[in-house]
């Protein structure tokens, strides 16, 4: 199958004739044609794409069609198409030694069969024919010898169409093994482009398609849009690229892709989606990367989706993605040239601990990236920074130009800064506080114990609070369980099962779908006939019954204990967020471009108190020597900050997707100790009501309570429980610690 792969890679941009008929030659070099080209008639043939086109096994001079094979019992038929591009071409034949064609004609006319290597063909001069012969045997032959350069093959056995026929090295097998319904002849397409701001504009298309029915030829296109000009083809299937923009693809029923790479005639500010004719979608999906570096852009005018959703390619999953219809515009805003006016690149990973009495967090932040304007940050109200440090060092820390903004001078481009802060507010507040835009910022919460988030607004995930745990199975779950109780035990023992599972589904250990198995017990046991199949399902009850009591209790015992004493909720050691100082190495231009260009020497000199002498600090520069700058006076006093929190109780993290400017804003609703301890009694109660419907149905023993509510003599089972969970809270040791006095 060597030819078969080696065809796949085939590219016939533009017929090497037409480009020799636009060549100029001299009057006086016409006459030498002949004699030039003598022996490299393979110039004018096509040529693979990723070869110099310099030697003989770099063109394709004859190009095969369908080969359509019929066999009996008595021999076989065949015909094929084939294009020859230069002279003397040798064009391979179906058949063996052993099976040898016989009445070969092209175009009608017959033509000697010649071997080569134990293969049948013949030779062909430029053109195009339609090759023809038979076979004869005693006996059909079970695999019939095909030439590995026909990739579409159309075989009849006894007049019946064989769908899928089956090939491997040694030929084609006469048959098919497995017999299968002939599904219809479809193609379905998928295109994915990536559009790279580059100089020219580079674009690259992936098209997936989905193959049904028989091995045959199909066209797709236009496959770029206009103006641009292929370069390379990587397929799985033969395919060449057309004249006319159209791609020609030997399919077969599977799914298979294809990569086409193109280039611009220039940089473009704007690609327009042409109108698909034929095999393409309604709609493509493209992607767009920029290029900072040459200039910073922005695609604009296209409704942008979620690369994960629409399956964007692996590779292009960071990169913004764009729904694009027939006719539409992808537009490429330029907003500055250069890598001098591009931005900075900051991301920002936080840690954030709230006050024990809830007036306001401690921060921490890890700042690592790439500054090419402004060399200052600074943060703003409601935040105020305490303390930065810069490879160990602390930094001082002046106003900003702002009222209320403190911050510090940078000196480097790459940027590698720990700040602590504190912000004295838990309502609305800004996501990072910094008057800088971050590229990422991740953000960890750590608040005291008692206290939980329920929601973060503002911020694009927040998967560990109250909200951003419910998932759509657990919705469904909650109310299969509430509608389940509804119906078997009446609407009060239904409010009480979606107070106790909506207050503790997602507490550790809670015992969700062992609510739903026992409620399948009761089920099952109200209509199960006396005799075996009753006893059966009574045994299946006690033990649904008796799993659900073994999680019942341990989670009514802890969540009792922290209900009462929330210091007891286990404490996790915080991340401590820090960057090695390793990675902030400055290089030796970047430094000497800051000392002399960036600060200027007025402004460097600035830096220094008048009247006295300059604390020089020094920089090891890698591989040259060092380079000493005035940073601070000696007499300056560089604020070293507070301590930084260690504990971490109820740790959350909130993430944002994309970008998050200065002025975004995010809230958080945490609920306060007393709400959520109060939230641990009802749910206590909440479950010993719902464990006493279960077994008053259980016992079969019912009184009424007022409101309607009907369960069963339970009050010595209630008594031994709570009488086990006060005896568990009794021997269960408490951490206790006293407040010292003034």
């Amino acid at each position: 199958m060597s030819g078969m792969r080696k065809l796949a890679l085939i590219a016939l941009l533009f017929p090497a004739t037409i480009q020799a008929a636009e060549t100029y030659i001299p009057n006086e070099l016409e006459g030498w044609q002949d004699w030039v080209l003598e022996g490299r008639e393979y110039l004018d043939c096509p040529f693979l794409f990723n070869s110099a086109a310099t030697q003989r096994q770099d063109f394709v001079c004859a190009w095969p069609g369908s080969l359509e094979l019929s066999v009996d019992a008595q021999g076989g038929r065949f015909t094929q198409q084939w294009t020859v591009y230069a002279d003397a071409q040798w064009v391979p034949l179906p058949g063996s030694t052993e099976y040898w064609p016989d009445r070969v004609t092209a175009n009608g006319r017959d033509v000697p069969v010649v071997g080569q290597n134990g293969q049948p063909g013949t030779y062909l001069a430029p053109g195009s024919y339609r090759l023809g012969g038979r076979f004869e045997w005693d006996d059909r032959p079970g695999v019939l010898r095909v030439p590995d350069a026909s990739g579409l093959v159309s075989l009849s056995v006894d007049g019946r169409e064989i769908a899928r026929p089956e090939r491997n090295d040694g030929g084609m097998f006469l048959g098919e093994r497995q017999r299968e319904q002939q599904a219809r002849n479809a193609v379905d397409a998928k295109v994915y482009r990536l559009v790279a701001d580059d100089i020219p504009t580079r674009l690259i298309t992936e098209l997936r398609i989905d193959v049904s029915g028989g091995v045959r030829e199909e066209l797709f296109g236009p496959m770029l849009p206009e103006g641009f000009v292929p370069l390379a083809i990587d397929s799985q299937l033969p395919a060449r690229l057309e004249p006319d923009g159209r791609l020609r693809v030997q399919v077969r029923p599977g799914r298979w892709s294809m990569t086409l790479r193109a280039r611009a005639p220039s940089v473009l500010d704007a690609v327009t989606l042409p109108v698909p004719d034929v095999n393409l979608p309604g709609s493509e999906i493209w992607s767009y990367r920029s290029n900072d570096r040459q200039r910073v852009t922005a695609a604009e005018g296209l409704p942008p989706v979620d690369p994960a959703r629409v399956q964007v390619p692996g590779q292009w999953l960071s990169l913004p993605a764009f729904r694009v219809e027939p006719g539409e515009t992808l537009s490429i805003n330029e907003r500055s040239r250069g890598i001098v006016a591009a931005g900075n690149e900051l991301q920002l990973m936080r840690e954030m601990w709230l006050d024990f009495d809830g007036g306001g967090f401690v921060v921490n932040d890890a700042i690592s990236g790439t500054m090419r304007t402004d060399w200052r940050l600074d943060m703003a109200m409601p935040f105020m920074l305490l303390s930065a440090q810069e490879d160990g060092e602390n930094l001082l820390i002046t106003e900003g130009d702002e009222a209320g903004e403190t911050g510090v001078e940078l000196r480097r481009r790459d940027v590698l800064v720990e700040a602590l802060g504190r912000a004295d507010t838990r309502k609305g507040m800004p996501v990072t506080g910094w008057d800088a835009r971050f590229a990422r910022v991740s953000t960890f919460l750590h608040m005291p114990p008692g206290n939980k988030l329920l929601a973060a607004p503002g911020a694009d995930e927040a998967p560990g609070s109250w909200v951003g745990q419910w998932q759509l199975l657990d919705f469904f779950l909650v109310l299969i369980i509430t509608i389940a109780a509804w119906r078997l035990f009446g609407a009060t023992a239904g409010v009480i099962a979606l107070v106790a599972l909506v207050l503790s589904f997602h507490e550790p250990n809670a015992p969700g779908w062992l609510w739903l198995n026992l409620l399948a017990a009761v089920a099952l046991m109200r209509v199960a006939p006396a005799g075996r199949l009753r006893q059966s399902v009574r045994g299946y009850q006690a033990i649904s019954a008796l799993a659900l009591v073994l999680v019942l209790v341990p989670l009514l015992v802890s969540q009792l204990r922290i209900a009462i004493y929330p210091q007891l909720e286990p404490q996790r050691a915080p991340l401590q967020v820090r960057l090695m100082p390793e990675t902030a190495m400055m290089q030796a231009p970047e430094a000497d471009e800051f000392a002399s260009g960036v600060l200027g020497s007025e402004k460097r000199q600035s830096l220094v108190v008048a009247g006295s002498t300059a604390a020089v600090e020094e920089i090891q520069m890698a591989g040259r020597s060092s380079v000493s700058y005035a940073r601070y006076a000696p007499n300056a006093v560089v604020q070293a900050g507070p301590g930084i929190p260690s504990w971490a109780w109820n740790s959350y993290r909130l993430n944002w997707s994309g970008p998050v400017d200065a002025g975004q804003d995010m809230r958080l609703i945490i609920l306060p100790r007393w709400l959520v301890s109060a939230l641990r009694f009802i749910e206590i109660i909440a479950l010993l009501l719902l464990a006493a419907v279960f077994a008053a149905e259980i016992f079969k023993r019912r009184f009424s309570l007022p409101g309607g509510l009907e369960i069963g003599k339970w009050q010595t089972s209630s008594l031994m429980a709570a009488g086990l969970i006060g005896t568990l809270m009794a021997v269960s040791p408490v951490a206790e610690a006293q407040t010292p006095d003034p």
